[in-house]
């Protein structure tokens, strides 16, 4: 008896490949995609570092749709900060913004819980961070005028290393002598140098200025600490009296709150050393023995 069944489907397995031949391939969901200009872990900068990203959007046949007078929605996920010279909790927004203009920062500030600055509506937005050894979670998101229909990426940003990264660690919370420093560094002085000597393990004038409000203030960013209360003018200090700072010795624009921090230089008699107040980023002479001053050590 003659079989019913056509020539060309003699089998189930033969039926299935013909139906996948007569239908069109499976392609891919339209997917949002971020790509990311500039920084990374190798890269350094001196005072603040620009990170662009840049939304894509393709269909489902993976041709790219045009994002142009879409609303791209644009947030910070997460903030971390792993520079050993940062005061903070690491999950803390200071010193980053949107847009690429840096912050400025010449004075002390609060922990930020978000990120600085407005984000952006299109489908490109930058990041400005002055601190340096930041990661960055950013998302963006957009839902279609046309279609309805809501898209969402994430990308890591990644900062690299900006000027606190010369500190082995973050500063000491207590004001301490020009020597005491030097020996809370772990560093050593000596006495017939008069200019900076890096075995003190203290920073240079240009390493603290580049952190200060002369650059664009990475230390306040990091919550350095400011001073102490300010001691009696004069002793009792274990050798000697605590000798009067002279008007010339304290720069214009460094009146409190004081962020005086000490340098590794000196004068040979050590009455008094150099140091940089943080927020005019100016260099001055300060009593050597008043324990007030600021350390933030080198490696």
């Amino acid at each position: 008896m003659a079989s019913n069944r056509s020539p060309s489907c003699r089998s189930l397995l033969v039926c299935m490949i013909m139906l996948a031949l007569s239908c069109p391939a499976s392609l891919p969901a339209a997917a949002l995609s971020l790509s990311v200009k500039g920084g990374g872990a190798l890269s350094m900068f001196t005072d603040s570092q620009t990170v662009t990203l840049t939304a894509s959007l393709k269909d489902d046949a993976g041709r790219t749709v045009s994002l142009d007078g879409e609303q791209v929605r644009w947030s910070a996920v997460s903030s971390h900060v792993r520079s050993k010279a940062w005061a903070r909790p690491a999950d803390r927004w200071n010193g980053l913004c949107w847009g690429g203009n840096a912050l400025s920062l010449s004075g002390p500030e609060e922990d930020r819980l978000r990120m600085a600055g407005a984000a952006p509506a299109g489908p490109t937005a930058s990041l400005t961070d002055i601190v340096g050894e930041r990661d960055v979670i950013v998302q963006a998101s957009v839902t279609l005028k046309k279609t309805g229909a809501t898209h969402s990426a994430t990308a890591r940003v990644v900062f690299g290393k900006g000027p606190l990264s010369v500190f082995a660690g973050a500063p000491l919370k207590v004001g301490t002598t020009w020597k005491e420093a030097v020996s809370r560094c772990g560093g050593k002085d000596n006495p017939d140098v008069e200019t900076y000597q890096p075995g003190t393990r203290l920073p240079s004038r240009e390493q603290l200025q580049a952190v200060s409000g002369a650059g664009k203030g990475a230390a306040f960013a990091a919550g350095w600490p400011q001073n102490p209360p300010w001691p009696p003018r004069q002793g009792p200090i274990p050798g000697a009296a605590i000798p009067l700072p002279r008007d010339s010795d304290i720069p214009p624009g460094s009146e409190g709150p004081y962020f005086i921090y000490w340098t590794g230089e000196a004068e040979k008699v050590r009455v008094f050393a150099r140091v940089v107040y943080l927020q005019s980023g100016s260099a001055g002479r300060y009593p050597a023995a008043a324990p007030i001053g600021i350390a933030v050590c080198l490696p």
